[in-house]
């Protein structure tokens, strides 16, 4: 078997032939070898065994060898499970299996000092135990990608979640500043056409001047030239016909066209911008609540004033049933209550402690109440209430986002105010 296993060996790569060529000298190689050493030499290739110089053009595959090999491997398989089935060590069968070390070992092994106070089983009982151990653990992985497949599907599904409510939301953005620009726009054409209607006018005067002076500018002309002409006839000629001439004069009446009034820039230079503020109200939404308080549902210690849009405790000795929190608070309400839409307001605070939110049929006997109480920098508050969408969402002066809430709206929704001892607010109107 070594000769045949030896006869059936590259000489250059020392394993097995694959797909062996035949040289010229009659020696084999496999086919990866033989070539590169050929394109790797940079002067004659010689035969690795023989010297003779090669030549490509006589490489030929040798398909007979390539069958023996096979074969060869074939028969040389057994000899190969029965060598790892062996002590590299002992020469003995490798019939035990070491816990400690994690390797078959031989009987010799297992009375050696290195295996002294080891675990020491069967290789039929560890194969049986560890195939068990690998087959639970087969099934720990697969119920893991199960688990990992589960949380991938979600994870899938929020993104197209993400991503619809992000092309949702994009689409509302452009649609409401795609309305502020119609808005824009149309005031914009309008006021042009309103300035050109303007210079039309005044262009149509004027050329009418124009052409009712050029026409009285020809006949003085021509008249000039009837003249000219007498001056030149004989004595006789000239006294018959001057008379003709100053009475001619005399009858043509020379008409003084109409004033042009002169373009009046300043009809248009009106503040523009602030009058197409003011007109935007139409087209805001929301457009800012013009909020009051009710002076029926506050309480008796909270005092009003500026028609309703301010308020502050006038006395500090009650306390308030519907306060959300036990303490010294009193409230006061606004007098406008919504049950549908979307509507915003701003309120001034000066202030400690305040709570900001809504209340649902504060005339009735309804619980359902959501506030915030801003921080103490928060010297202005936006309230942004979305009845249907159930959203309460409460905002800096500057815009910024500060929280919002999910609410569940019960009925009339009324704006809210908590105060206690040292509490002044008032509402902002923007006055359109």
């Amino acid at each position: 078997m070594e000769v045949l296993i030896h006869d059936a060996t590259c000489a250059i790569c020392l394993d097995f032939f694959k797909d062996p060529l035949t040289v010229n000298c009659g020696h084999n190689f496999c086919k990866n070898c033989i070539t590169d050493l050929w394109e790797k030499t940079e002067t004659v290739a010689s035969c690795p065994k023989c010297r003779t110089e090669l030549t490509c053009s006589f490489f030929r595959p040798n398909r007979e060898l390539a069958c023996i090999v096979e074969g060869i491997k074939k028969l040389n398989e057994p000899s190969l499970k029965a060598i790892e089935n062996i002590c590299e060590e002992h020469e003995e069968k490798l019939k035990l299996f070491c816990e400690d070390e994690q390797r078959p070992i031989c009987l010799v092994c297992e009375k050696s000092y290195n295996h002294k106070n080891h675990t020491i089983v069967p290789v039929e009982e560890a194969i049986k135990e560890y195939k068990e151990k690998l087959e639970k653990l087969l099934e720990g992985i697969k119920s893991d990608i199960e688990e990992v497949n589960k949380y991938k599907t979600e994870e899938e599904n929020k993104s197209k979640e993400i991503k619809a409510n992000v092309s949702s939301e994009r689409e509302r953005i452009i649609a409401e500043f795609d309305q502020l620009y119609t808005f824009l726009n149309y005031e914009k054409r309008a006021l042009l056409m309103k300035l050109e209607e303007e210079e039309k006018q005044l262009l149509e005067t004027v050329e009418k001047n124009i052409q009712m002076l050029s026409e009285q500018i020809s006949s003085l002309h021509n008249f000039t030239d009837d003249i000219e002409k007498q001056l030149n006839l004989p004595n006789t000629a000239f006294l018959k016909t001057v008379r003709k001439s100053f009475k001619r004069y005399e009858n043509t009446t020379q008409k003084v066209p109409l004033p042009t009034k002169p373009f009046n820039a300043q009809k248009f230079r009106f503040p523009l911008q602030y009058f197409t503020w003011k007109k935007m109200s139409k087209v805001l939404i929301p457009a800012p609540a013009p909020l009051t308080l009710d002076p029926v549902t506050a309480d008796s210690e909270v005092g009003l004033y500026k028609s309703y849009t301010a308020a502050m405790c006038v006395n500090t000795s009650g306390t308030m049933s519907m306060s959300p929190k036990k303490g010294p608070f009193l409230c006061a309400t606004g007098f406008q209550g919504f049950t549908t839409g979307i509507h915003y307001w701003e309120v001034n605070i000066d202030s400690d402690i305040c709570l900001v939110g809504v209340i649902c049929d504060c005339t009735g006997t309804s619980e359902n109440k959501y506030w915030f109480e801003p921080a103490k920098q928060n010297t202005k508050l936006g309230v942004y209430l979305d009845y249907e969408g159930g959203q309460l969402s409460f905002y800096n002066g500057d815009m910024s986002h500060i929280r919002t809430q999910k609410c569940c709206f019960v009925g009339k929704v009324f704006p809210v105010f908590w105060l206690q001892s040292s509490t002044a607010i008032e509402i902002c109107h923007l006055n359109f």
